[in-house]
């Protein structure tokens, strides 16, 4: 069975005008929302209230950090604070999870706490302006795959991820090929069967008589989304 897919947030992080904030701690996601423009009139149909979606609100994130009044960009973000500067933030996911939000944003607030027993810390309050941008970085694409005693339908093409296969065998094996792969894990069935590198071959795969197998082929690269490919294989007489 496939185990559902997910990432703990420990290495996300804040970059402001570039550099990313040091010592935060529980970085949020944009907290967007979008108007709602009230069209209920007289005429509307069931005495139902009646809307369209109205303008997007990029919303605020804040956020903890350690204070370290040395540190340079928690030093540049309050000196932003204080001229009124708007720069480009950008969230970044931890490393496994690829992704970005990107989007202009002013400092609006800052506060902290200096308690006797503990750590002092600094909030930053960001206000977004415009609508932020969700960035996904894949691996990348397979650049060959070869099921032994199957036909793949269509060929391999770059942006295609989703293929049909057949065979008149009992058993077939995968060999996969991407040369910038940190490793390519083949599952059968919801079950791992084999992690390779570009161009190793996978264990043998067994096929039963009319018996549709998933098999899906992972790719995956250090600081990229990992790239799925999934075949239908199909045994015919």
């Amino acid at each position: 069975m496939t185990a559902t897919p997910g990432f703990k947030g420990f290495g996300s992080t804040v970059k402001w005008n570039g550099t990313a904030i040091g010592y935060a701690r529980d970085i949020p996601m944009p907290g967007m929302s979008r108007a709602k423009v009230d069209l209920t009139n007289q005429d509307s149909p069931d005495e139902a209230e009646e809307f369209t979606p109205g303008m997007l609100s990029p919303g605020e994130v804040s956020f903890d950090v350690i204070f370290v009044p040395t540190n340079a960009v928690q030093a540049a973000a309050i000196a932003d604070f204080l001229s009124g500067t708007m720069r480009e933030m950008i969230i970044t996911g931890p490393t496994s999870a690829a992704y970005t939000w990107t989007c202009q944003a002013a400092v609006t607030a800052i506060n902290g706490q200096q308690p006797y027993k503990g750590e002092v810390v600094m909030n930053f309050t960001l206000s977004l302006s415009g609508k932020p941008a969700l960035g996904v970085t894949y691996a990348g694409d397979l650049s060959g795959l070869t099921i032994t005693t199957a036909t793949l339908l269509p060929t391999l093409t770059a942006s295609l991820y989703s293929y049909a296969a057949t065979t008149t065998g009992n058993s077939v094996t995968v060999t996969p090929t991407y040369s910038s792969a940190t490793s390519i894990e083949v599952w059968a069935g919801g079950a791992l069967v084999s992690v390779l590198s570009s161009g190793g071959t996978s264990s043998a795969i067994a096929i039963t008589t009319a018996a549709n197998v998933e098999i899906e082929i992972k790719v995956k690269r250090t600081g990229y989304a990992t790239r799925s490919y999934k075949v239908t294989l199909t045994k015919t007489a």
